[in-house]
């Protein structure tokens, strides 16, 4: 049953529990409550790179489901910019599943035409929270000079620390938040000129 399971949009744990069932201990019913921890090598695998295979079926799924869009080089476009959102009808909302190996689901998320345009128009000022949590590090200070690219506070959100950086270079004009307050989805954290 669980090779037929196929769940879109999340990140699930149908590949361990594949792995459990499978265990011959399992199967013997030699369970309880130190069953994974007994069996964590073969349970909970190394990360490792996908292989070869996982990429092709990803690329053929992409290429089956896009229009034939050029580029001036004539080269297929291809999404670059993760953070786009798909609009239109053409696609449904979300992230379209990508069959992979192991029971293991990948996902694609279709490239707006418009995404590139929007992306290097990035405004140049208030960098905000991305959702509700608290600062947990000031990593710049007033008047600092920055890169594109550079962590300028990190905000504990849903038991995971996410960096903001700067979008591109400039001056931090402004620090509205210190360490340990708590801001919501959108509060505006640092100011660059």
């Amino acid at each position: 049953m669980l090779d037929e399971t196929l769940v879109g949009g999340v990140k699930t744990n149908l590949a361990f529990l594949h792995r459990v069932l499978a265990h011959p201990a399992f199967a013997s019913a030699e369970l309880d409550t130190g069953f994974i921890l007994r069996h964590e090598a073969q349970l909970l695998p190394a990360l490792s790179e996908l292989p070869q295979a996982f990429w092709q079926l990803a690329a053929d799924a992409f290429i089956q489901s896009e229009p034939a869009q050029r580029r001036p080089g004539g080269d297929r476009a291809a999404p670059e910019l993760p953070g786009c959102q798909p609009r239109g009808a053409r696609h449904p909302p979300g992230r379209q599943p990508v069959p992979a190996l192991a029971g293991q689901t990948a996902h694609r998320q279709p490239l707006r035409p418009d995404c590139r345009r929007e992306a290097s128009h990035h405004p140049h000022g208030g960098l905000t929270a991305p959702m509700n949590g608290s600062i947990v590090r000031v990593l710049v200070e007033l008047g600092q000079a920055v890169e594109a690219g550079t962590a300028l506070v990190v905000l504990e959100a849903m038991k995971m620390e996410h960096s903001i950086r700067a979008p591109e270079a400039g001056t931090v004009k402004a620090i509205y938040y210190s360490e340990g307050e708590l801001v919501g989805d959108g509060t505006v954290l640092v100011e660059l000129s």
